[in-house]
């Protein structure tokens, strides 16, 4: 496993039918997170090398706080399904203590909630 930090912004679009949207935007059905996806700032992505697909997401807002993460419940992700070029995206490495700490933040508090 590689665990990265992928800095931009994403263009995020919920889809009003299954058909449409634009193409360059990542459609989302993720009901719990929809909303707080324009306030992600940064994603940390647990991404397999010999698959070439990414595992699990955690969004990260402006004041550096995990706000979104997938797959969790109901909610899917938007990166989950995505086959990433590493050589097409900018990213910097990060460690998969940091990824765990992050995901097991906003877990633990998403679950006290349920």
């Amino acid at each position: 496993m590689r665990y990265i930090i992928y800095k931009e912004k994403l263009g995020i679009f919920k889809p009003t039918h299954p058909e449409g949207g634009p193409g360059n935007a990542m459609q989302t059905n993720n009901p719990d997170f929809d909303d707080l996806y324009p306030r992600v700032e940064s994603w940390l992505l647990e991404f397999d090398e010999e698959s070439n697909m990414v595992n699990r997401e955690v969004g990260i807002d402006e004041e550096k706080e995990p706000i979104v993460l997938a797959p969790w419940g109901c909610n899917f992700g938007l990166w989950l399904d995505s086959v990433v070029n590493m050589d097409q995206i900018e990213y910097t490495e990060t460690t998969e203590e940091e990824f765990e700490r992050l995901w097991l933040k906003l877990k633990d508090e998403l679950e006290r909630w349920k």
